[in-house]
């Protein structure tokens, strides 16, 4: 009687080879997909900063420290590693500057940088300064002519009251 063979309860060499090679198909993926989102994690870090860095800009032309003129290139003081550029144009209504600040990361030539921009719009510092100088003008004008009104009723007033007093004495 011929001998059958019985199959052995464990893995042939074949299941073993091929159980290894979905092993390493699924760790380079997972792999390849680790490496993408730590590129993209850098990304939106790089991106967050150029919107901070862009707002500060935008706050120090607002609050007067930066004067709102166009400028390019500029070194970001506190992060020498950020680039700005400041866009200046005079806006439709009299008075008003339209400001745009981009910046960009300062990389080498094998990074991408990604321009983050940001824009706002400003009361023309120059008509600003006109203004308050016209009403301060107006307010030292109305201030000299009450204070001569008010000399003038009060030397007028009291001669005329005495002048009164004198004339209805005098009659008796």
């Amino acid at each position: 009687m011929p001998r059958t063979r019985r199959p052995s309860p464990g893995f042939t060499l074949l299941e073993v080879l091929l159980a290894l090679a979905i092993l390493g198909g699924s760790l380079a993926v997972i792999g390849a997909s680790v490496n993408v989102s730590l590129r993209n994690i850098e990304r939106v870090r790089n991106e967050v900063r150029a919107t901070v860095v862009a707002e500060s800009v935008l706050a120090e032309v607002t609050a007067g420290i930066l004067l709102p003129e166009t400028v390019t290139g500029a070194s970001y003081l506190d992060d020498p590693n950020w680039l700005y550029s400041v866009e200046v144009e005079q806006g439709d209504a009299t008075g008003l500057l339209a400001v745009k600040v981009t910046v960009q990361r300062n990389v080498g030539e094998t990074e991408e940088g990604y321009p983050v921009t940001l824009s706002r719009w400003l009361v023309d510092p120059i008509v600003a300064a006109q203004e308050e100088a016209d009403l301060q003008a107006k307010l030292d004008e109305a201030t000299a002519k009450a204070a001569a009104a008010s000399e003038t009723s009060a030397s007028g007033g009291g001669s005329s009251g005495s002048g009164a007093s004198g004339g209805g004495t005098g009659g008796n």
